[in-house]
C-alpha cells in the first residue's frame, strides 16, 4: 500500500538516481508506494521552489570544491553508535539542553525546504506521521530531534539508506556512503557538500549556538567529520550495547521497516550477515579513529544510560569540556519522567538471550561491555506539567465555533465554499486541544477527529447558500441539492482533504508528549 515513505520528500534528482541505480527494476506489488511518494515528492518541489531558487546557487558556490569546510565556532556534538545502540535515546536526553540546536525530522525530511518551506511542510507532515517510530515507541513527530543523514540521503542520495531499507539488490553500492570508503571523487564531493550545506541551513536557526547530531552512519566518519568541521570544534559522543542485543534489535528493524522496500526483502540470514560484518566494521572504525584523529570523545554505555541518566550525561559534560548547569538537569529530568523509563522493545528475557556471533565478541572488550552496571539511580522528580481536561473541552468549543463562523465568512466572501479549509480545520482543532490540555490521549484525539468533521459538516449548507445562492431561483432547496451532489453523492478531493483534516486533528490531539526535547 502507499506509505509514507521516508523519501517522500526528496527532490526529484533524487528520486530519478534512486530509480536509475535499481535500473527501474521496482516489481508492480511497489508501484504505489512510488506513485504515491512522486506525488509527495511534486508537492515538495513546489513548495520549495523558492528557496531552492535563490538559496541552493549560493550554497554550491559557498561550498565549492573538492574539500569544503564547515566552520561553526559555537561547536559541534555528533553522537555516534551502531544502530539500536541506544543513540536517540542519547540524542533526546542531549537535546533537552535547550543551548543545542539540533535537525528537526520536518528538516530532515525535506532538506531543501527552509524557513517557511519547513513551516508548511511541518503541517503536511503531521497525518502521516505516527506519534512512536515504527520500530519502537519512542516518541516521534515533526518537530522531534532528527537523523541529519536523512537529510542527505534525501537531498543528495549521498547516504547508505537507500541500499538500507529500500533497494536491496544495490545495497553494496549505497553502503560505501556508510563509512564513506570506495566512494568515486565525486561522490565524496556530493557527501561533502551536501552534510556541509544542510548543517549550515540548519545553523541558521541560531548560528550562536552549538550544534548537535546525530547519525549512526556518523560513526565511520569522525576522521573526516573532524577536517569537515574542524577538529577543535566538533565532539563525539558514542555509545555502545550489547552486541547480542544490538544485532536482534537490527533485525527487528528491518523487518518493520519493510514498509519503505521498493524490491523484495533478501532472507534474513542474508541480511544478518550483511548486519554483523557492518557492525564490526564501523564500531572498529571508530575506536581507531577516535584515538588517531587527536578529537575530543567520551565513550556511554547503554546500560549505564539507562542506570543513571543524569550521573552519564553529568559525566560526559565533563569529559566534553561542556558545563552542566541546574536548569539542565531539570529539563533532562521532566523528560526522563515523561517518557517513562527507557525500554527497547526487543530486548531479550532472562534465560533467552542469542549466543553472540564470534565476530561480534571483540566489541564487548573494546566497550568494556562486560563490567557491572553502575549503581541505579531514579532521576530527580520535578514538577509536572497540569492535566486539564476540562479547559481542554471548553478550548475545543470554542474554537470550533470560531472556526465555523470564520469559514463562512471567508466562503461569502469569496463566492467559493473553500472545501480546502477543513485540512488547515483539523490543524487548529488538534493545536488547539493539546495546547490546553498538555497532556493528550486517545480520547481528546478522537473528539478532536470527531468535531473536525462535525464542524466540516455544520458549515457546508451555510457556506454553500451565501458563496453561490444568490444566482440561483431557489436558494434554499438549490443549496441543498448542490451540497447533497457535490459532495455527498460525488467522489473529489474533499473526501481526501477531510480524512486529512481529521487524522491531522487526531495525531495532534493524541499526542502524550507535548513539547519535544530543546523545543
Amino acid at each position: 500500500m502507499p506509505i509514507g515513505h521516508f523519501m517522500a520528500f526528496g527532490t526529484p534528482a533524487s528520486w530519478v538516481r534512486l530509480l536509475l541505480d535499481a535500473r527501474l527494476r521496482v516489481p508492480p506489488r511497489y508501484w504505489p508506494r512510488v506513485a504515491w511518494s512522486l506525488m509527495a515528492c511534486t508537492i515538495g518541489l513546489v513548495v520549495t521552489a523558492p528557496e531552492r531558487l535563490i538559496l541552493e546557487p549560493w550554497l554550491r558556490w559557498r561550498f565549492r570544491g573538492d574539500a569544503p569546510t564547515f566552520d561553526h565556532p559555537p561547536g559541534v556534538v555528533v553522537v555516534t553508535g551502531y544502530y539500536r545502540s541506544g543513540t536517540t535515546h542519547l540524542h533526546n536526553v542531549l537535546a533537552c539542553d535547550s543551548r543545542f540546536v539540533t535537525p528537526r525530522w520536518r528538516q530532515c525530511l525535506a532538506p531543501q525546504g527552509f524557513f517557511a518551506s519547513w513551516t508548511l511542510l511541518r503541517a503536511f507532515l503531521i497525518p502521516f506521521l505516527g506519534n512512536t517510530r515504527p520500530q519502537d515507541d519512542v516518541p516521534f513527530g515533526p518537530d522531534w530531534p532528527a537523523e541529519d543523514d536523512f537529510g542527505v540521503c534525501n537531498w543528495t542520495m549521498a547516504s547508505a539508506l537507500p541500499g538500507r531499507f529500500s533497494v536491496y539488490e544495490r545495497r553494496a553500492h549505497w553502503a560505501r556512503f556508510h563509512n564513506l570508503q570506495g566512494l568515486t571523487a565525486r561522490e565524496l564531493r556530493r557527501w561533502r557538500w551536501a552534510q556541509a550545506a544542510l548543517l549550515w541551513k540548519i545553523s541558521r536557526a541560531r548560528p550562536s549556538a552549538p550544534l548537535l547530531l546525530k547519525s549512526p552512519s556518523h560513526t565511520g566518519r569522525v576522521a573526516e567529520l573532524a577536517r569537515l568541521l574542524g577538529k577543535d570544534r566538533v565532539r563525539f559522543v558514542h555509545i555502545a550495547r550489547d552486541p547480542a542485543a544490538v544485532l536482534r534489535s537490527n533485525l527487528a528493524m528491518h523487518r518493520r521497516f519493510d514498509s519503505f522496500s521498493l524490491q523484495h526483502p533478501p532472507p534474513e540470514g542474508q541480511t544478518r550477515e550483511y548486519l554483523i560484518a557492518e557492525y564490526s566494521a564501523t564500531e572498529a572504525r571508530y575506536a581507531e579513529q577516535s584515538r588517531s584523529a587527536g578529537v575530543t570523545a567520551s565513550d556511554v554505555r547503554y546500560q549505564d544510560l539507562v542506570a543513571d541518566p543524569v550521573g552519564e550525561l553529568r559525566r560526559v559534560y565533563g569529559e566534553l569540556g561542556l558545563a552542566w548547569t541546574h536548569k539542565v538537569e531539570t529539563s533532562v529530568a521532566r523528560y526522563l519522567h515523561a517518557v517513562g523509563e527507557y525500554r527497547p522493545r526487543h530486548s531479550a528475557k532472562d534465560g533467552d538471550e542469542d549466543p553472540l556471533d564470534p565476530r561480534l565478541a571483540g566489541l564487548r572488550g573494546i566497550f568494556d561491555l562486560d563490567r557491572e552496571t553502575i549503581q541505579r539511580r531514579v532521576p530527580p522528580r520535578v514538577e509536572k506539567p497540569e492535566r486539564s481536561r476540562k479547559r481542554a473541552w471548553g478550548v475545543l468549543a470554542l474554537v470550533a465555533a470560531l472556526i465555523a463562523v470564520a469559514w463562512v465568512t471567508l466562503a461569502w466572501l469569496a463566492g467559493n465554499r473553500l472545501d480546502a479549509l477543513v485540512w488547515p480545520t483539523g490543524l487548529a482543532i488538534g493545536l488547539a486541544t493539546i495546547r490546553s490540555a498538555r497532556v493528550g490521549s486517545t480520547a481528546l484525539g478522537l473528539a478532536a477527529g470527531g468535531l473536525t468533521l462535525l464542524v466540516y459538516a455544520a458549515v457546508l449548507y451555510p457556506a454553500t447558500y451565501l458563496a453561490y445562492a444568490h444566482a440561483w431561483g431557489r436558494p434554499a432547496l438549490d443549496s441543498w441539492i448542490a451540497v447533497r451532489n457535490s459532495v455527498l453523492l460525488t467522489p473529489g478531493n474533499h473526501f481526501f482533504l477531510t480524512g486529512v483534516g481529521v487524522v491531522t486533528a487526531y495525531r495532534c490531539a493524541s499526542r502524550r508528549h507535548l513539547r519535544p526535547p530543546g523545543a
